[in-house]
């Protein structure tokens, strides 16, 4: 099997090759902030906040990312997003 092989779970959202992360990604360029909010169960409750990170290298790409551990797999989740938006001139 390849290393660099990963399973696609929903959008944005990998499970690695070793079977114990669990990556999310979102392209928000314009974000000040961004949380992946975890829950147990589909209509929400109390959630894990994970703050995410920006950019990955030496070029901010827009991605937002974050990775989790394999507790994170078969779990529910969303996004909180602070972005400022180009047509209003506001956050």
């Amino acid at each position: 099997m390849r290393s660099d092989f990963k399973i696609v779970l929903s959008p944005g959202c990998f499970l690695g090759p070793d079977d114990q992360t669990v990556s999310l990604a979102l392209w928000a360029p314009t974000a000040q902030h961004v949380d992946v909010l975890i829950y147990e169960e589909p209509r929400g409750g109390l959630a894990t906040v994970c703050p995410m990170l920006r950019g990955k290298g030496e070029v901010d790409d827009g991605v937002w990312r974050a990775c989790g551990s394999e507790q994170w797999k078969m779990k529910y989740y969303k996004y909180r997003v602070k972005a400022f938006h180009p047509t209003t001139g506001q956050v």
